[in-house]
């Protein structure tokens, strides 16, 4: 697996084999931050094999999400690899757009067998930082590349949290959340069982088979619903996937349900233990039932606010 490393600095003076450059479309308008100084840093080398691509190859410029290679000039690096970041909207998820400008430079990586590359954080003012971040590393993580090392170099003491926290988040997913086994995950909730009230009255002792395996995830990364994951880092476990998302609404409330009544029944027959349990699990369910409802509005689609109407009347905000 790819190693992620976070660096906070200058990216020109990273020792890597390629450099990442957030650049613009035309590939002649250095006015960016990191674009300016790798030009600035690699000499005039740079600058005209960016000429030259626009003169052959790229007339009407570098399509967003794509990326290209040239040398790095001047620059302890052996290539700049330019990619183009989109701009966020409310309107449109551009989530994938984004995450091809990383995959796509590591793809050109392994086409010039560069093992270690150095990323800016893309689409920089352009994008809420949380998201960026979360987008940055699911990228990497899923990128099937043969780089061995990836750094995320910044220039901001906060964005470096950010960045930690994302690796630290995705340390526990495999590439693909939607693909991956539960069969690792831990199977209790702190101190309180993760059985399942069933149709018959009994308990099922295992995880429910039935859950999906992100919505699993969910749980298992914040067991109690206590709100450890940001709204971001919900929204990327979940893949972005607004109808998943609405799917997960629908099973949370349900279990949030069966759970209150379940514990009603415990009270009725002054097993108190039992019915506090199961009162912790149906305030769970309700809790990861608003992280789900947050994770929409990241997703930023002009429905979020009204996901689930049904549930939402009877899902407690607790």
């Amino acid at each position: 697996m790819t190693v992620i490393e976070i660096v906070l600095g200058a990216i020109t003076r990273q020792r890597v084999d390629a450099i990442v450059n957030a650049a613009n479309s035309s590939l002649l308008d250095s006015s960016g931050v990191v674009d300016g100084q790798i030009h600035a840093n690699g000499g005039p080398a740079i600058a005209e094999e960016c000429r030259t691509l626009r003169a052959t190859t790229l007339p009407n410029g570098l399509a967003e999400g794509a990326a290209v290679a040239t040398t790095a000039g001047e620059l302890s690096a052996k290539w700049v690899i330019h990619t183009v970041g989109p701009r966020y909207s409310r309107q449109e998820d551009r989530s994938e757009v984004l995450q091809s400008c990383y995959q796509r430079s590591l793809a050109v990586a392994d086409q010039l067998g560069a093992e270690t590359v150095a990323f800016p954080l893309l689409s920089p003012g352009m994008w809420p930082k949380h998201d960026a971040v979360t987008q940055a590393v699911a990228a990497v993580r899923a990128a099937r590349t043969n780089v061995r090392v990836v750094k995320f170099v910044v220039a901001f003491p906060e964005v470096v949290d950010l960045l930690r926290r994302a690796v630290d988040l995705f340390s526990t997913l495999t590439p693909s959340v939607d693909a991956r086994s539960t069969d690792s995950l831990p199977r209790e909730r702190g101190d309180v069982p993760s059985s399942t009230p069933t149709d018959d009255g009994t308990e099922d002792d295992e995880d429910d088979p039935g859950l999906p395996p992100a919505l699993m995830t969910l749980i298992h990364l914040d067991p109690g619903g206590y709100g450890l994951l940001t709204a971001h880092e919900v929204a990327s476990v979940c893949g972005h996937d607004r109808d998943a998302v609405l799917d997960y609404l629908r099973i949370t409330q349900v279990h949030e349900i069966k759970w209150r009544e379940s514990a009603k029944t415990a009270r009725g027959e002054s097993d108190s233990k039992k019915g506090d349990a199961r009162d912790y699990e149906s305030r769970a369910w309700a809790r990861t039932y608003e992280s789900l409802r947050s994770a929409l509005r990241v997703i930023a689609l002009p429905d979020a606010t009204r996901a689930a109407p049904a549930a939402a009347k009877q899902s407690p905000a607790s």
